[in-house]
């Protein structure tokens, strides 16, 4: 199996060190020395079977009854742990096919409820070649190629109930399972666990400016949450430069002109080492290694699922989705009741809604502990605001992205400190509830009115036209674009021209624009693919 990772013919393995001891009989010690001195002594055909001989004798001390029942009982209990926090299967690789067939006989007796005559059925099976001329105990677990091929579907199907294959040599490389995360091997020159003390102490260490053990040391759910959310709000805070998948960024168009450091920010750091913490306990839940810091890798989980939650994006592209059983099974371990912890409301936002974004708001932030989560909270519901205008009005949607986009830019820059980027926040929530009360006063539909505001673009429009004309030809262009719209005009070309002239003649029925302008009249045809693409 090493050799094979090397060159890259099987993934990399994780190993945890397990004991289960071989007992050396008294006369084979003895007479050890004495069979390697003639060991390699005459023709080739005698070195051969000599070795088949020590092959044999090795292959009895290792697959001797009382070790196979040691081995079933530790693999049975080992599984059963490992299964309860990480769904999957496992693959065990024995010595020989006899000793294949005993193990499978000692877990059997240990679980009976796992063995099935039927191929189709069975949480355990044997996966071995073998003819009609071996031993009789042998013959359950020979399979021809197609029935092999079919034991190898269920091995690879996640939603099978096949957990454990027990094999000798084969499905050891060029076999592809992915729910298959485990192997009970011999070959080990590295072990998880280790990795797993690193990652732990490299989390702990990007945490170091936060006394969060000292908050958790006074026991109890609150004070899991208060630990929670004192760190989200530390590592929200250590962000400076915002990363290209920010949510945020990504929502508001253009380029920003702050700079940018291609070194990743703490909470990317610890977004990562966590995430491969928790991958890494999950493959040694069992050890004394794992449960001495299971409070603790309970802790940072929390923590990152907290900022996933408020990112409104949990990143699983790396598998993270397979261990949610895991962390719900520590959550409920040792913050019984605690639930999922709701960290917008801790930071005092239950229901994050652009109508509480005011004066008293920014009064109350200012007298905030977690000033970091509260800006961030702000941050993404304004985003999403300006997304969710922007996909229906072009003029109001880009209005407002300059306004956020300036406010964040200064903030990032330190132009601003977080208050008053706050402030400005808040007079660009006013400004977008007023765009909401704008079409019922005006008495136009938001569609309507997304068309008002692209003509009032135009400075000539706005002088020499009368804003009764400006609001019909808003209605004529809205009852164009609904009734074109039922054609999928987007996807057709001709119809796309057809929609593209209409609108043409009818802005110059009107008089629209009165300079003439292209780009206004291009404006207008924007709008409109903006309005059909989501109607």
């Amino acid at each position: 199996m090493t050799q094979a990772i090397e060159d890259g013919v099987t993934v990399k393995v994780f190993y945890e060190p397990r004991l289960a001891r071989v007992e050396l009989p008294t006369e084979a010690r003895e007479a050890i020395d004495d069979e390697f001195d003639d060991a390699t002594v005459g023709s080739e055909e005698e070195i051969s079977e000599r070795l088949k001989t020590k092959w044999a004798r090795v292959e009895a001390i290792v697959g001797s009854e009382k070790r196979i029942g040691e081995l079933a009982s530790d693999i049975v209990a080992h599984w059963e742990a490992r299964r309860d926090v990480l769904a999957g299967k496992a693959m065990i690789v024995t010595m020989s096919r006899r000793i294949a067939v005993d193990l499978y006989d000692a877990i059997v007796a240990l679980r009976p409820d796992w063995h099935s005559d039927d191929d189709a059925e069975g949480v355990l099976k044997v996966v071995i070649t073998g003819n009609a001329t071996d031993p009789a105990s042998y013959q359950p677990h020979i399979r021809n190629t197609q029935e092999r091929r079919a034991m190898k579907a269920r091995a690879s199907d996640a939603a099978d109930p096949l957990e454990l294959v027990i094999v000798r040599d084969m499905w050891l490389t060029g076999f592809d399972s992915p729910p298959m995360h485990t192997m009970y091997g011999e070959d080990v020159r590295s072990a998880a666990i280790p990795e797993l003390m690193v990652e732990h102490a490299v989390v702990s260490d990007l945490l170091h400016e936060v006394d969060w053990v000292s908050i958790l040391g006074s026991g109890g759910t609150k004070a899991f949450v208060y630990a929670v959310t004192e760190v989200v709000d530390y590592l929200l805070g250590t962000e400076d430069d915002r990363d290209g998948d920010d949510l945020l960024w990504q929502e508001l168009p253009g380029e920003f002109d702050h700079a940018r450091s291609d070194e990743p920010s703490v909470k990317k750091r610890f977004m990562a080492h966590c995430g491969r913490l928790k991958r890494l306990f999950a493959l040694v839940p069992s050890s004394p290694e794992a449960s001495a810091i299971r409070d603790d890798v309970a802790f940072f989980d929390a923590v990152r699922q907290s900022i996933a939650k408020i990112e409104a994006a949990d990143r699983t592209a790396d598998g993270e989705s397979e261990l949610d059983t895991a962390v719900r099974q520590i959550l409920s371990q040792h913050v019984a009741g605690s639930g999922v912890i709701d960290i917008f409301a801790e930071a005092g936002l239950e229901k994050p809604d652009i109508s509480v974004i005011d004066d008293e708001f920014k009064r109350k932030f200012e007298e905030s502990d977690q000033k970091n989560l509260q800006l961030e909270a702000v941050r993404r519901l304004i985003a999403n605001e300006v997304k969710i205008i922007g996909k229906r009005n072009v003029v109001a949607g880009r209005k407002f992205s300059e306004m956020l986009s300036e406010a964040l830019n200064r903030y990032q820059n330190r132009t601003i400190d977080a208050a008053q980027v706050i402030a400005e926040i808040v007079e660009l929530a006013k400004a977008i509830q007023e765009q909401r009360r704008r079409g019922e006063e005006t008495g136009l539909t938001d569609d309507e009115l997304a068309f008002y505001d692209a003509m009032l673009t135009n400075e000539s429009a706005r002088a020499a036209m009368e804003d009764a004309t400006l609001r019909a030809i808003a209605h004529e262009l809205t009852e164009i674009v609904r009734n074109d719209a039922k054609t999928d005009w987007q996807l057709k070309d001709q119809v796309r021209a057809r929609l593209r002239t209409r609108i043409k003649r009818l802005l110059l029925k009107h008089g629209y624009p009165p300079d003439q302008e292209p780009a206004a009249t291009e404006l207008i045809i924007k709008q409109a693919e903006v309005i059909a693409e989501h109607d």
